[in-house]
């Protein structure tokens, strides 16, 4: 396998530093980091390997170095990917339905990285640390593509791990490299519902597409009906002058909700209870709410609401993180009285035995509180598993 590695290893250099060929695609690198993770993975059994260092405790450990040197390969891949301008993921088209299995990869991938950065970090290499984790944040924001809820998901679900290493290690690095991590956070694109639902309208696409080729598109359509509790028979027989206008009303609704996600949480909950009304009474019209029914609006209450207070976790994540570094070189007088620019909450400071913590409530709405309860968050600066040996012995 090692020798297998070093060539694909050699052949995607003369690409890359030809500039042309498939080392002008990000994706064909992450790719090669995926097989390579896949085979460790079978060799050390069912994802033990990318399991293991995602979890560690103490990487100082000496039994540590054995997976570390088993993903250098990996690693080269995810930081040449991280180099390249553009990035495009082949896609798998299941009738309406895209199979995504780079993207779900991809968290494989994360977590490998995690233990990767935590073990340079503890091991005072903190320049190839910074240059792993800016790279693989740059693999999170391209996690997002294709546009759709289930890569918008992943990505910030990847996005506030990554936050989370970020501040255990980055506070053991130099200034410069901090600085570096903090530009990358200012510029990064972030998950946003709004581009996921974007996408989510290629498949109301495929469904008049279909409608236009005759019998073997109508018998697709009707495969839908395992997926659309029903509603798919609304597809073949309604006349298409029809059903482009509950279309219409559909994509309105969608609209109303995505311009809601920018507003405060106290502005957010009157707005989205008249947008809850509104959806119900198109979803009582027999041809306008065919579209709202199908997708399952009226019954996705607690998940577009889940959906709202996530796109603001992501925000003030990024905050705090970029907070939490600017105060490790600037001292804390950049934080005393500091408050959220996305909740309006004072963030507390709270020194630790290995750095500090940052802390500040996030106020929910109702019935992510009902299912949640109060939430704080906390970001820990510092830790006791990658702290250099001398910064533990002071």
């Amino acid at each position: 396998m090692f020798v297998v590695a070093v060539w694909l290893m050699a052949a995607v250099t003369l690409q890359v530093s030809a500039g042309v060929g498939s080392g002008e695609n990000a994706a064909t690198l992450y790719q090669c980091a995926m097989s390579q993770a896949w085979g460790i993975d079978l060799e050390m059994g069912n994802e033990a390997f990318s399991e293991a260092l995602g979890k560690l405790q103490d990487v100082r450990d000496a039994d540590v170095n054995g997976l570390i040197a088993k993903s250098e390969g990996i690693a080269w891949f995810v930081r040449m990917a991280g180099q390249q301008p553009h990035c495009t993921w082949p896609t798998r088209l299941d009738g309406p339905f895209i199979v995504l299995g780079q993207q779900q990869q991809g968290r494989r991938l994360v977590r490998i990285m995690r233990g990767r950065v935590r073990y340079l970090t503890a091991h005072q290499r903190g320049k190839e640390a910074c240059e792993e984790w800016l790279a693989t944040l740059r693999l999170i924001e391209r996690v997002q593509d294709p546009p759709c809820l289930i890569t918008h998901l992943i990505s910030a679900a990847l996005f506030l791990s990554w936050c989370e290493v970020g501040a255990e290690c980055a506070a053991y690095w130099s200034a410069g490299e901090r600085q570096a991590a903090v530009r990358a956070l200012e510029r990064v694109r972030l998950p946003e519902l709004a581009r996921a639902f974007q996408g989510e309208h290629e498949i109301d696409e495929w469904i008049f597409k279909q409608r236009r080729m005759g019998l073997a598109g109508r018998k697709r359509l009707l495969e839908l009906t395992r997926y659309l509790e029903g509603e798919a028979h609304w597809l073949i027989w309604v006349p298409e002058p029809i059903l482009r206008m509950s279309h219409r009303r559909y994509l309105e609704l969608v609209s109303e909700y995505i311009a809601l996600l920018d507003l405060p949480l106290e502005k957010f909950r009157p707005g989205y209870e008249k947008w809850r009304a509104r959806v119900a009474q198109v979803a009582r019209e027999p041809m306008g709410g065919i579209f709202v029914r199908m997708a399952n609006l009226p019954n996705h209450w607690v998940f577009l609401e889940f959906a709202y207070d996530r796109g603001r976790r992501v925000k003030l994540y990024r905050e705090l993180l970029v907070l939490g570094l600017r105060s490790v070189d600037e001292g804390r007088a950049v934080i005393q009285g500091a408050k959220s620019q996305v909740t309006g909450q004072t963030i507390q400071y709270r020194p630790t035995r290995y750095g500090f913590v940052l802390e500040t409530d996030l106020p929910l709405a109702e019935r992510v509180r009902e299912v949640l309860g109060e939430q704080v968050i906390l970001l820990r600066f510092g830790s006791e598993y990658v702290a250099p040996r001398e910064r533990e012995r002071d």
